[in-house]
């Protein structure tokens, strides 16, 4: 049933813009992979009629307060079927928008009043909107003409932005446990910066003491960590490992610096995590056959790792240790 609507609306657009003489044309900026704050702009052949009080979308008022029907809809593409279960229901879709006419140039723009979908397909509907078409035929030499059910197809924003999806210290209560533990840090697409600025976009950071800088003013100080930047093939995600081992006891963050692969910090941001004091516990390990597995339980935090018969193992207990088996 939406497909044969679609087909209908399909139809209706074609006709109607044909039909009427293709009095609104898009202007060249119209295109794919806009911003989310993009203004929709359309040039006309004729200047726009009264729509003086009916410039909000999806819904206007008229000079004594009231509701009245708009005259332009901006909305996602896909929606357009929602058209034929009427405009009540149509509007809900609809994005709020404002519209601005510029009477030299004869440029209708349609502003949202709040940001875009991203990675959407936008149109825009334009019902009884008014346009003065020359008229030779009437005293003023123009007449009113309304335009109902014209759509256009405009615009398609870009893809959701470059983000972090996932750190993997979150998943331990920004708490690393391990003093050489690899950071790995996930994206939500694909990213391919040169291999020479990895190192620079990606930074951990040991915050270190206070620091007197005027009287009574202080700041901590901050010491980069010696890290190896690596990116998996697969480009969503890199790992982090340190060079020299974490000291227990002390706060770290993870800066990540877009500017070198995207010219531009507004994405920047820093994840903070600790490494806690623990007590050191040396273990000699004796056994006979196959490499036998350890489980530990830290704050309900669990994992595995295979021992060898000979091994000296150093367990470090966080100060407020929990459970530490080997087993056979």
């Amino acid at each position: 049933m939406r497909t044969i609507i679609y087909i209908l609306f399909v139809f209706l657009f074609i006709s109607s813009f044909c039909l009427r003489g293709q009095v609104i044309s898009l202007s060249s900026d119209s295109d794919t992979s806009v911003s989310v704050a993009f203004q929709f702009h359309f040039v006309s052949d004729y200047p726009v009629g009264d729509i003086y009080l009916k410039t909000a979308s999806p819904t206007a008022f008229n000079s004594n307060g009231d509701k009245v029907s708009a005259c332009f809809y901006l909305l996602p593409t896909d929606y357009l079927p929602f058209v034929a279960l009427g405009y009540d229901s149509f509007r809900l879709v609809c994005v709020p928008s404002l519209l601005f006419f510029d009477e030299e140039n004869y440029i209708i723009t349609i502003s949202p009043t709040e940001p875009l979908q991203f990675n959407t397909s936008y149109s825009v509907i334009f019902d009884n909107f008014p346009f003065w078409i020359p008229d030779i035929n009437t005293n003023e030499g123009y007449v009113e003409m309304l335009f109902t059910d014209v759509f256009i197809d405009c615009a398609t924003t870009i893809g959701h932005p470059l983000h972090i999806t996932d750190v993997s210290f979150q998943k331990t209560g920004n708490i690393i446990w391990g003093l050489s533990e690899d950071i790995v840090v996930h994206f939500n697409k694909p990213i391919y910066p040169r291999s020479d600025v990895l190192d620079s976009i990606f930074k951990v950071v040991k915050i270190g003491d206070q620091i007197e800088t005027e009287p009574s003013q202080y700041q901590y100080s901050l010491l980069d960590v010696p890290v190896s930047v690596s990116l998996d093939s697969s480009r969503t995600f890199v790992t982090l490992s340190p060079l020299f081992s974490y000291e227990p006891g002390n706060s770290y963050y993870l800066s990540v610096n877009w500017d070198d692969y995207l010219g531009d910090d507004y994405f920047n941001n820093s994840y903070g995590f600790m490494v806690p004091d623990r007590i050191g516990v040396d273990i000699s390990v004796s056994f006979s056959g196959d490499p036998i597995p350890s489980a530990f339980s830290v704050m309900g935090h669990t994992g595995q790792k295979l021992y060898h018969n000979g091994d000296t193992v150093r367990i470090g207990y966080p100060s407020f240790y929990d459970k530490y088996y080997l087993s056979e």
